[in-house]
């Protein structure tokens, strides 16, 4: 199943060049022939590769959940104590300085102490969406016609679902804009619009 809170949707690209620093890893450029605005296909291909060749998925647990991180000790000395719960097979724990804190046969969850810990969940992870003066109102303009929705533009992932439709895009950011592009040749009418300008035209 697809996760519903990743913005990966078959005809995405990103909206950075392959020679950014943000999506190419020092030393390691992205193969010949890569678009220069690749698709998520090119890019999850890629970091298969980069992990392949320095020989990283020993270090790397899937179906993993962090469910809490302290830190243990002072501002000169200490470790990180995270608590992890496992989903799905079971998988043998590469161990900090060869002790294994729990044995994942006989429990879901473990306990490592770690010397660094990074974060990087991302800034956008979950969607956000407006706060209506009138939420009355706006589930009355749902209901008065079947097939009117509002969403977020992380569940977007076909564009035909919206053929024959009219459609608002608010935002004129990289997903926005994207999205406008994607479904103008399905939609029977797109409008973009954003704090400064309105775009609007037929599909």
């Amino acid at each position: 199943m697809p996760n519903l809170y990743i913005p990966q949707y078959p005809s995405c690209n990103t909206n950075k060049c392959i020679h950014s620093t943000t999506v190419t890893y020092p030393g390691f450029p992205f193969p010949p022939y890569t678009p220069l605005y690749p698709s998520y296909h090119h890019v999850q291909a890629y970091h298969h590769s980069f992990a392949t060749h320095f020989e990283l998925y020993p270090y790397i647990r899937f179906n993993h959940s962090l469910e809490s991180a302290y830190w243990v000790g002072d501002a000169s000395n200490g470790f990180w104590e995270l608590s992890i719960s496992t989903d799905g097979p079971r998988e043998e724990i590469i161990p900090l300085n060869n002790t294994l804190a729990h044995d994942l046969r006989h429990s879901s969850r473990i306990t490592r102490h770690f010397d660094h810990l990074a974060v990087a969940i991302g800034r956008n992870h979950y969607p956000k969406f407006p706060v209506w003066a009138d939420d009355a109102a706006t589930n009355e303009w749902l209901r008065n016609r079947k097939g009117r929705r509002i969403m977020h533009s992380i569940y977007f992932r076909e564009p035909e679902e919206f053929a024959g439709k009219i459609i608002l895009v608010v935002g004129a950011g990289a997903s926005g804009a994207d999205i406008v592009i994607q479904s103008s040749g399905h939609a029977k009418k797109v409008q973009l619009q954003s704090i400064t300008f309105v775009v609007g035209g037929d599909g």
